[in-house]
């Protein structure tokens, strides 16, 4: 019995340690990491042409890198810019630049001849943040995404 407790609470230990030492994993405010640069910004603000997505998907409990918009752009589009995330009462929040998916089909959105699927990804921290706050809702919704033309 004592050969099995004392390794068992080893373990606990080093696994309690190793969570302290990396931090909370409860949602935390998110920090200058989701913020957008000035150059994103800007650009979002001088042009009148803004590109929202065709689906957005919000399931930060399946892991990283599962809050993203879909959006379906021209061939010739190059993704300069972050994707802006813009929800009511909070800053306004970055996601990664958009990349480009191979074939024409990418979560039941589809591609025209000429388009291109790009994926934008939204940091999973932040977006568990903004769940616990209760804005679930304006995350998912397209119109809060946007991408300068």
């Amino acid at each position: 019995m004592k050969r099995i407790i004392f390794p068992l609470a080893a373990l606990t230990f080093i696994s309690a340690a190793l969570a302290l030492l990396n931090g909370w994993t409860l949602p935390r405010k998110p920090g200058e990491v989701s913020r957008c640069p000035r150059e994103a910004l800007a650009a979002l603000n001088t042009t009148s042409d803004r590109i929202h997505p065709q689906k957005v998907v919000v399931r930060p409990w399946k892991g990283r890198h599962q809050v993203y918009a879909v959006f379906v752009l021209p061939n010739d589009y190059e993704a300069d810019n972050p994707a802006v995330v813009s929800i009511e009462g909070e800053m306004t929040y970055c996601a990664g630049k958009p990349v480009r998916v191979k074939g024409d089909e990418f979560q039941k959105v589809y591609a025209k001849p000429g388009e291109d699927i790009f994926v934008a990804r939204f940091r999973t921290r932040t977006a568990s943040w903004l769940i616990a706050q209760g804005k679930v809702e304006p995350l998912k919704q397209p119109r809060n995404w946007s991408l300068s033309r």
